[in-house]
């Protein structure tokens, strides 16, 4: 009785959208071949218009209405005619979604190896009220999702691409590229099994289009381990009948699937694959957690397999993280010895921890000032580990030569890990002395250093040395001189500020009047701690840039670049013609 019940519902449900329209426009045709395979010679507008008229059927037979931009191979339409085509049908009303089909091809002759899936969309306005262009992006992302779960071809995405073809179509559309017919095995397989091989592919765009349209009770779920990072993952349909799970199919994480809810929808079953070896540590999931758009849960499963059911109006984005209860683990890597800080300054207590992957997460940080023996005492403070690896501390006295650290991490589960200091570091009075600079500018390679002039577009590494008596952290602000052609520095500027003590340097072309074989361009540094300290004198010096033509090669006298037997015959002319000594 209860299937007698669904089928009911199904067929009123197709009968319900049985004025429903989708145009299916199988790229290229006629003299267009479009993109040919690399071993077979296969033409895509051959295999576009095999998976067009097998899509084309599926919408039929399913009682929703379809049409083809062409049937044949004799017919060569542009894309203003395909556009015109969806538009003006259905007595001139338009049909409600576009789908045109195509196969990628990589532009380099010799690859037969890349391959992927994406579909395209045009963010184009609207153009009449028949159906809101701000939803073609949906049937873009459902096209997308369908194709790229029936191949499990790497992923290249949901783009926007103003085709003309997208551009001008007055209903949602999209463009899809199931994969790259220029991938031999890609090629093969329509080679060899041609008309299976089309089925496959209509099968995923017919379901993306019924997905896009029945939007109600759809949604779009991620599924993924820590993040993302590990393990595998069986997605399984889930019998409420017989309270089991069947038709399991194990994916690699993340994965993405549209699922529909309500009495046509779908229960599922989410089980990771455990144990897995996670950083040396045998680890087995069985936390789950149902995230919200902002990465907070919703809904929690403390059980390796979660069984769930789609609601019936559900439509937004979801996903599904399972998380490890073995193997976790807490570093902390500042302070870990050694360190010397002083009251009133900020520092960060830096760490990292297995369950940081869990967004509901919590971290606290304590320091003992007697090496760890008085029990970490004082608690400086907690928060959710999502947000960050490090806690920013002003640091309080009293002083002491023997702190340690420890952060202990937690999740919603209960699960834990922790971590001290390595060794003892300082909380101490000293002075707030200023950094000292040890050396003038130079290159921080030691094979730059024989060739002091250099051309213009030459790129030199240039340091400078320096301590703080106190040991706090320096950072180091570089100038150049100004230029009409825009900065030297790395960051395109002709003035940095980092922690770094070098910066890489690119020498500037000759300005406007400079007429000199050699001119030079200013450098200075200035070192500052993290408390304000300053060097009471910026180091500076010049930095020789030969113009064109102009070696910086002792005996290089031609300007080849090197010193050859070519730099005598130069000079001996040189000589005999009154040159300069």
């Amino acid at each position: 009785m209860i299937f007698e019940i669904l089928a009911f519902v199904v067929l009123i449900n197709s009968q319900a959208y049985s004025w429903i329209y989708f145009c299916i426009d199988p790229g290229h045709g006629g003299i267009q071949s479009g993109n040919v395979g690399r071993v077979y010679g296969l033409l895509e507008k051959h295999v576009n218009l095999g998976v067009g008229l097998i899509a084309y059927n599926y919408f039929g037979s399913s009682n929703w209405n379809a049409m083809l931009t062409r049937d044949n191979d004799t017919v060569t339409m542009y894309p203003t005619q395909r556009a015109d085509t969806a538009n003006n049908a259905n007595y001139g009303s338009g049909v409600d979604a576009f789908i045109s089909i195509h196969h990628n091809a990589d532009s380099l002759i010799t690859d037969t190896i890349t391959n992927g899936t994406e579909t395209f969309w045009c963010n184009a306005d609207s153009t009449d009220n028949h159906l809101a262009r701000n939803k073609t992006h949906l049937l873009a992302d459902k096209t997308y999702f369908k194709l790229r779960d029936e191949f499990h071809y790497p992923e290249r995405g949901v783009k926007i691409t103003c085709w003309d073809v997208l551009r001008l179509t007055k209903m949602a559309s999209t463009l899809s590229e199931a994969s790259f017919l220029s991938c031999a095995k890609v090629e093969r397989k329509f080679y060899y099994d041609f008309d299976d091989e089309c089925a496959n592919e209509a099968d995923a765009i017919w379901r993306g289009g019924i997905s896009y349209w029945l939007n109600k009770g759809i949604a779009i779920v991620k599924n993924s381990y820590s993040g993302g990072n590990y393990g595998d993952l069986i997605v399984s349909k889930w019998d409420w009948m017989q309270d089991e799970c069947f038709d399991t199919d194990t994916v690699f994480s993340p994965f993405y699937d549209c699922w529909v809810g309500g009495i046509l929808g779908e229960s599922h079953c989410l089980q990771a694959i455990t144990p897995q070896w996670l950083n040396g540590y045998e680890c087995n999931f069985n936390h789950w957690s149902h995230l919200d758009n902002l990465g907070n849960p919703v809904e929690n499963c403390y059980d390796p397999l979660w069984k769930f059911e789609i609601n019936y109006f559900e439509t937004d984005s979801h996903r599904y993280v399972a998380y490890y209860t073995g193997g976790y683990f807490a570093h902390v890597s500042v302070p870990n010895g050694g360190e010397n800080w002083h009251p009133g300054e900020q520092r960060n207590i830096v760490w990292n921890a297995s369950i940081g992957a869990d967004s509901s997460s919590t971290a606290y940080v304590y320091l003992d000032r007697n090496g760890g023996n008085d029990g970490y005492p004082e608690c400086l403070g907690f928060w959710q580990a999502k947000y960050t690896n490090h806690y920013t501390w002003t640091v309080t006295g009293p002083y002491s030569s023997y702190c340690k650290m420890k952060v202990v991490a937690t999740d919603v589960a209960g699960n834990s890990a922790w971590d001290v200091s390595d060794y003892d570091f300082f909380i101490s009075a000293s002075g707030n002395n200023n950094p000292i600079i040890d050396s003038p500018i130079h290159c921080k390679y030691p094979q730059d250093e024989c060739n002091q002039c250099f051309h213009f577009g030459d790129s030199r590494t240039l340091e400078i040395d320096a301590h703080d008596p106190d040991g706090d952290s320096m950072y180091y602000e570089w100038w150049c001189g100004p230029s009409p052609w825009g900065g030297h520095f790395s960051n395109g500027q002709n003035h940095i500020f980092t922690p770094q003590n070098y910066v890489v340097y690119t020498a500037p072309p000759p300005g406007k009047y400079e007429s000199d074989t050699l001119f030079k361009d200013h450098l200075s540094v200035g070192v500052s701690d993290i408390r304000g300290g300053q060097t009471p004198n910026y180091a500076e010096g010049d930095v020789e840039i030969a113009t064109p033509g102009y070696s910086c090669l002792c005996g290089d006298t031609n300007g080849s670049g090197s010193v050859e037997n070519g730099d005598i015959v130069t000079l001996i002319n040189y000589l005999y013609k009154n040159g300069p000594p």
